[in-house]
């Protein structure tokens, strides 16, 4: 690996921690976990053919051979890549073990060894407002922590998502989201843009069920998975898991909302009578009623 080609890596804590009565996390534990993961919650770093940056992520270590978890669209579009972990070392991603992009979920075994795996815990044992912790990192250079509570589950298409409070950034999908124990819950796929405390995680459990892989690293530069959130009234109704596939019409627009809050978005396109609109910068859609946006001074006559 050409070390040459990334950025110094720097490791700092970024917290994000809501000082309340729904937050139970304390500082001292909070430390603890990020210290005791420090070797097994890594950077990816997804690379193009000439070794530039494509998209950063996180992932983690689920054994002592090198094999990490993260999200399926962390890799995609990508002819390569790499990870850090906390205490410095770097390795490169060899090959894709096991995946399944329907619940955006992958391993890949990377040519670190003796490596420090998160024990996995039961998801489906989770009760509402039990204490979650993520660590991952921001932009894929720093470590970022965020707390926050479990606030149910919610259906998408086939797919079961753990809805969480805990504040997710750039660069935290793949992250594990933890328990008090320390053990992996989830791992952390998408956040709502009307509020930074509604945020998805996909259950552990799929992570036990997922299949060898059918994905190679040519494969992956196709992009194919995105979560799209239906809202209502500034409120999750529908959560879709659907294949990426760039409808017509689809074009960067700032769109008005009749609340007067407006939004810059990468892409736009209606389906009926929903609006999907992707955020700047943010790689999924959210699906809103047309009659709630200014169609008119958004996309004019």
């Amino acid at each position: 690996m050409k070390r040459r080609c990334l950025p110094l890596f720097l490791f700092s804590i970024v917290c994000f921690l809501f000082m309340s009565e729904r937050n139970c996390f304390s500082q001292d534990s909070i430390s603890h976990l990020a210290d005791q993961y420090k070797r097994s919650v890594v950077a990816v770093i997804a690379l193009n053919r000439e070794n530039g940056i494509i998209r950063t992520g996180s992932g983690f270590f689920v054994d002592r051979q090198g094999v990490i978890a993260t999200s399926y669209h962390v890799l995609e579009g990508a002819a390569k890549a790499v990870i850090r972990t906390g205490d410095g070392r770097e390795a490169e991603v060899l090959d894709i073990l096991k995946d399944d992009p329907g619940c955006d979920l992958l391993m890949a075994k990377t040519s670190l060894g003796k490596t420090s795996p998160i024990p996995f815990g039961d998801s489906s044992r989770i009760v509402l407002g039990e204490e979650v912790l993520i660590i991952g990192y921001s932009s894929g250079w720093e470590g970022t922590l965020s707390a926050g509570r479990f606030l149910g589950s919610k259906k998408a298409a086939n797919l079961e998502l753990l809805q969480i409070s805990a504040p997710l950034v750039a660069g935290c999908s793949g992250a594990p989201v933890l328990n008090r124990k320390g053990e992996v819950l989830g791992v952390a796929t998408a956040f709502a843009d009307v509020s930074k405390e509604l945020n998805f995680a996909v259950p552990v459990q799929y992570l036990r069920t997922l299949k060898p892989a059918r994905t190679n690293w040519r494969s992956l530069r196709e992009k194919s998975v995105q979560f799209q959130a239906s809202m209502s009234d500034d409120t999750v109704s529908e959560i879709l898991v659907t294949r990426d596939q760039k409808p017509g019409g689809e074009r960067s627009v700032t769109v008005y909302f009749k609340s007067g809050r407006e939004v810059l978005c990468d892409a736009a396109w209606k389906e009926g009578r929903t609006l999907f609109l992707v955020m700047h910068g943010k790689g999924y859609a959210v699906g809103y009623d047309e009659n709630e946006i200014d169609m008119r001074k958004s996309f004019g006559p």
